[in-house]
């Protein structure tokens, strides 16, 4: 599991309790922003899930006659 820093800019925005408005990725990122991609990627991977489990498998016999 990749590890995830979150820098607090005080610079941004003075609060004596930490806001996650004002948390940010080493790589600029608001943590808001981050937490909408991390669920849009998961609701994504659900999405794909739920659809191989509703596809017809390859190897299913629909019809058998002797």
């Amino acid at each position: 599991m990749p590890l995830n820093i979150f820098i607090y800019r005080p610079d941004k925005q003075f609060h004596p309790n930490i806001n996650p408005d004002y948390c940010y990725t080493t790589k600029g990122q608001s943590y808001r922003d981050w937490q909408k991609d991390q669920d849009e990627a998961y609701a994504y991977r659900v999405e794909l899930v739920k659809r191989k489990l509703n596809q017809m498998p390859k190897h299913k016999v629909l019809d058998y006659w002797r």
